[in-house]
């Protein structure tokens, strides 16, 4: 970590890698972390590492502004944390799942869960969602 950013991307970090991060993470401080964006691109996580990930996200609260977990093997499983990354993190503007798993259901689901969670005075939240398991 170095300043405003967590990055962990291209470490070919697995979910049960993700998991022990964030638990160190989590354990090293009782406060809120200040991190404007979190990299964990570029690895071997799946939707179980996604949760790990917004974990971390969670306690940054209004300070995230990007997440990227672009290139990984995300699936529709990630709905749920999903939408609780945005039920706490609502100064989020960038959240890159493009190269993922995901199907046109699960990227509908994401979209119902910024309608749901997002309020008018969030900024806008731009979703990229290309190069997915969706046909054209």
């Amino acid at each position: 970590a170095s300043g405003h950013r967590l990055v962990r991307a291209k470490q070919r970090m697995q979910d049960g890698e993700a998991r022990e991060l964030v638990s160190k993470l989590l354990l090293e401080r009782d406060d809120w972390f200040q991190y404007q964006e979190v990299d964990f691109s570029q690895n071997e996580l799946t939707a179980e590492g996604m949760q790990s990930v917004v974990d971390v996200c969670k306690r940054c609260s209004g300070h995230l502004r990007v997440l990227k977990l672009f290139r990984n093997r995300i699936d529709d499983g990630c709905v749920p944390a999903f939408g609780d990354l945005l039920k706490h993190c609502y100064a989020l503007r960038e959240l890159h799942l493009s190269h993922n798993k995901l199907t046109e259901e699960g990227i509908r689901e994401m979209v119902a869960a910024c309608v749901r969670y997002r309020r008018r005075e969030d900024p806008p939240l731009w979703l990229r969602v290309e190069q997915n398991n969706v046909s054209d």
